[in-house]
C-alpha cells in the first residue's frame, strides 16, 4: 500500500513538473508534503488534502480543554478576577513574596493606620518633618522594588496572564463548527462529555486555528508557572483551593498532551496546509511585556498619595477647629445639598479620591446666610443706590463685587444643580459608578474623571469668591475710613447717609460686621490663594471706638 502510495505521489510530482512554472514551484508542493507528514503525527488525524480538518483535531483540543479548567478557576478567583480589587490583592501579595524583611517593614510602616500613629498632636510644630520623613521612607520602598528579584516576578506574572488567555480561548464556539450541539453552550465553561465531531472545510475555521495557535505560542510550562499557581492557589478562601498534588499532575499532564498529542507546530502547520503556503507565518504580534511591579508602585503611590491627602485634611480640620469656633460659635455649619460629606465619605471608602471643598463652600454659605446678608448687605445695598462716588470705576467695581458677595448661595445652590441635572457631572453618575466599584469593577478612572471636573468648579468658584470677598472688605474699610474724614474723599454724601434715620442702624450693623468678614476672610485664606497685604487695620473695630 505503501509502494502504491508513493508511485501515486510520484507520477504527481512528474506531471506537475512539465506543467507547472519550475523548481519553486516543486518545492512548494515538496514542503507542504513535509508539513503534511508533520501534521500526521498528531494522536488523531487532524487533515485531509482536499482541505478538510478533520473531527481528529477538536478531540484533541477537548482533551486539552478539560485539563485546563481547574487552572482557570484558580487564575479567574485571584490575579485575574474581573473584580479588580481581588486581582489586585493577589497580585500585590505575588509582588510581596519577593520583598526583604526591610522591605517589609518600610511597607507596614507606610499604612494608613501606622502612618497616623506618628501624630499625637495633628497641629504640633514637627508635623511637616514627619510627614517628610514618611515620604522619605516611601520613596526608599520605591526605589528598592528595582531590584532583579521584582523583575524576575514580572516574568513569573506575565506566564499566568499568558496561560490565563489560553484558559479563557471560546472552546465550545471552537467546537460548534465541528457539533451544532455546543451552540447552546458558547460563552459557557460547560464541558459536554459526548459529542460528535464531523469534518470541515478547512478556511471556514482557519481563523479559529490561528487564534488557537498564537494563544499556545505565548504559554510558557515551567517551574515559574507551576509556582505561580501554587501560590496563588494557597492564599484562595479554603473552599476554592485546588489539591497542591492535583495542580502538579495536572499541568505536567497538560504539557504532555500539548507536546504528545497536539503537537508544537501543527495548528500552524494545519494553516500553512489550508492556505497552501509552506511559508505563511502569522504576524500577530505577541503580548507586549508589561511590569506588574510597575503596576504595584502605581497602586502603592496611589494609596500613599491619598492617605497624605487624607492626614493634611484631618490636619487642617484641626487647625481650623477655633477659627471656626471664633467665628460661628454655637451656630450649625450649613450642610450643602448634594457635594457633601455623606458622598465624599462613600467615595472615600471605595476609592483614593474625595470631594475636596466641602468644608470652605460650608463656611461661605453659612456666613452668607448668618453675617453677610443680615449685617453687611443691607447698608452696601442702599450705598449702591445712593452713594455720590468721586470714581466711577471704583463703584463699578464695587458693584460687581457686591453683586457676586450677595449671590453666592445661589452660585454654591447652582453648582449643585448641576450635580441633579442629566450630564457628565451628574450624582447619578457618580453613586452608579460607586455601586459598580464596590461591586469589583474597574471604574475608578471613569469616577476620577468626573471627580476632577467638579472639584476644579468648586475650586474656580471658591478662588473668585475669595477675591470678591477680599476686594470687598477692602472697599468696606474704605468707606468707614471715609466716614471718619470732615471732607470725604470716595463717597462725597457718606456722611449724610450714615446719619440719616434710615441707615444709621443699618451702618452701625455694617461697621460692626467688619470684624466677622475678616474672620471669614482669615477662614477662607487656608484654603484658597488671598492676598491679605493690605488688610492691616481693624477698620469696623476704629468705628466703634470713634463712635464712641
Amino acid at each position: 500500500m505503501l509502494i502504491l502510495s508513493n508511485l501515486v505521489q510520484y507520477i504527481k510530482d512528474f506531471f506537475r513538473s512539465l506543467f507547472f512554472a519550475g523548481e519553486e514551484d516543486v518545492n512548494s508542493q515538496k514542503a507542504l508534503r513535509y508539513i503534511m507528514q508533520e501534521v500526521k503525527k498528531c494522536k488523531y488525524p487532524v487533515y485531509r488534502n482536499d482541505n478538510t480538518v478533520l473531527a481528529g483535531l477538536p478531540m484533541i483540543i477537548h482533551e486539552l480543554y478539560r485539563i485546563t479548567l481547574p487552572f482557570k478557576n484558580i487564575l479567574k478567583e485571584s490575579v485575574c478576577s474581573n473584580d479588580i480589587r481581588v486581582s489586585s490583592f493577589f497580585l500585590d501579595k505575588l509582588v510581596e513574596i519577593s520583598f526583604s524583611e526591610q522591605q517589609k517593614k518600610l511597607r507596614e510602616n507606610i499604612a494608613f493606620s501606622k502612618r497616623m500613629e506618628q501624630f499625637s498632636d495633628l497641629v504640633s510644630d514637627d508635623f511637616d518633618q514627619k510627614i517628610k520623613d514618611q515620604t522619605k521612607a516611601f520613596d526608599d520602598l520605591l526605589f528598592s522594588l528595582n531590584e532583579p528579584a521584582f523583575k524576575a516576578m514580572d516574568i513569573k506574572i506575565s506566564k499566568l496572564f499568558t496561560f490565563f488567555d489560553f484558559c479563557s480561548f471560546q472552546f465550545n464556539t471552537f467546537f460548534a463548527y465541528f457539533d451544532p450541539g455546543f451552540n447552546a453552550i458558547i460563552n459557557t465553561d460547560t464541558v459536554k462529555e459526548h459529542y460528535s465531531f464531523e469534518n470541515v472545510d478547512g478556511m471556514s475555521i482557519l481563523q479559529e486555528i490561528l487564534d488557537l495557535d498564537y494563544l499556545i505560542r505565548n504559554i510558557t510550562i515551567d517551574d515559574h508557572l507551576l509556582e505561580g499557581l501554587i501560590f496563588i492557589n494557597s492564599i484562595l478562601p479554603e473552599d476554592k483551593q485546588a489539591d497542591e498534588l492535583y495542580i502538579k499532575k495536572n499541568l505536567k499532564f497538560f504539557s504532555s498532551a500539548l507536546e504528545n498529542n497536539l503537537g508544537t507546530n501543527t495548528l500552524i502547520n494545519l494553516a500553512r496546509l489550508i492556505k497552501k503556503d509552506p511559508k505563511f507565518e502569522d504576524t500577530t504580534k505577541s503580548p507586549r511585556a508589561f511590569s506588574e511591579t510597575e503596576e504595584y508602585k502605581t497602586r502603592l503611590i496611589a494609596a500613599f498619595s491619598a492617605d497624605t491627602k487624607k492626614i493634611l485634611k484631618l490636619r487642617q480640620d484641626a487647625q481650623m477647629v477655633s477659627l471656626i469656633g471664633d467665628l460661628f460659635g454655637d451656630i450649625e455649619i450649613i450642610s450643602l445639598e448634594v457635594y457633601n460629606e455623606v458622598l465624599n465619605n462613600k467615595i472615600q471608602s471605595l476609592t483614593g479620591h474625595s470631594l475636596d471643598w466641602i468644608k470652605p463652600l460650608e463656611i461661605v454659605k453659612t456666613y452668607s446666610k448668618v453675617f453677610f446678608e443680615p449685617a453687611i448687605e443691607p447698608f452696601l445695598r442702599e450705598l449702591l443706590v445712593e452713594g455720590l462716588f468721586e470714581d466711577r470705576k471704583m463703584k463699578s467695581d464695587f458693584a460687581a463685587d457686591y453683586y457676586f458677595c450677595s449671590s453666592i448661595i445661589e452660585k454654591i445652590d447652582g453648582m449643585e444643580k448641576v450635580m441633579y441635572g442629566k450630564n457628565e457631572s451628574s450624582v447619578e453618575l457618580i453613586r452608579g459608578y460607586l455601586t459598580r466599584i464596590e461591586a469589583g469593577g474597574d471604574f475608578e478612572k471613569a469616577l476620577s474623571k468626573i471627580l476632577d471636573d467638579i472639584n476644579l468648579r468648586a475650586k474656580k468658584l471658591l478662588e473668585e469668591a475669595g477675591k470678591h470677598y477680599l476686594d470687598l472688605l477692602k472697599f468696606c474699610k474704605l468707606i468707614i475710613k471715609d466716614s471718619y474724614k470732615p471732607v470725604p474723599e470716595n463717597v462725597h454724601n457718606i456722611t449724610a447717609m450714615i446719619n440719616s434715620t434710615k441707615n444709621k442702624d443699618r451702618f452701625a450693623a455694617f461697621a460692626n460686621g467688619i470684624e466677622n468678614f475678616e474672620k471669614m476672610i482669615e477662614l477662607l485664606k487656608r484654603y484658597v490663594v488671598i492676598d491679605m497685604s493690605e488688610l492691616n487695620e481693624k477698620a469696623g473695630k476704629n468705628y466703634e471706638n470713634g463712635a464712641k
